[in-house]
């Protein structure tokens, strides 16, 4: 984690940018323009939290394992608990319409989901043999 965030700092990683997929699941739909570039990286609190920020909203990962990076991809493969906070879309960014995802898993499985969000209360289905996070 601390050579992925040395990395990022001094440019040796090449813009990561793309749609964002947790456990399998695209924010947004195939199609309709949901692509985010990765702004920065730093740790948390502690040495166990990686904060992501990209342009959209912003991911916090605890315990991340397996960061890969590849000329189309990058992936985390697994993760204690995943947060991802965002405003919604074209209002003013204020307490009211900011939205999270919150995914708390043991190995490869979702333990429980939190949200404030409509689209992940429609009953989406995830898939648990997936990576926890990706931007493809």
């Amino acid at each position: 984690m601390e050579k992925f965030i040395k990395d990022f700092k001094n440019q040796k990683i090449r813009e990561i940018y793309g749609r964002l997929k947790f456990f399998g699941l695209s924010l947004g739909m195939t199609y309709d323009g949901n692509m985010f570039e990765l702004k920065s990286v730093k740790l948390g609190d502690s040495k166990e939290v990686l904060i992501l920020e990209f342009d959209g909203g912003v991911l916090t990962l605890w315990n991340p394992k397996g960061i890969d990076i590849g000329h189309r991809y990058f992936e985390i493969k697994r993760a204690s608990k995943i947060k991802w906070e965002w405003h919604l879309y074209g209002e003013e960014k204020t307490k009211h319409n900011k939205r999270f995802w919150i995914f708390k898993s043991f190995l490869s499985f979702i333990i429980s989901i939190t949200t404030n969000d409509d689209y992940l209360k429609s009953g989406l289905k995830f898939k648990l043999y997936k990576n926890a996070f990706e931007v493809l």
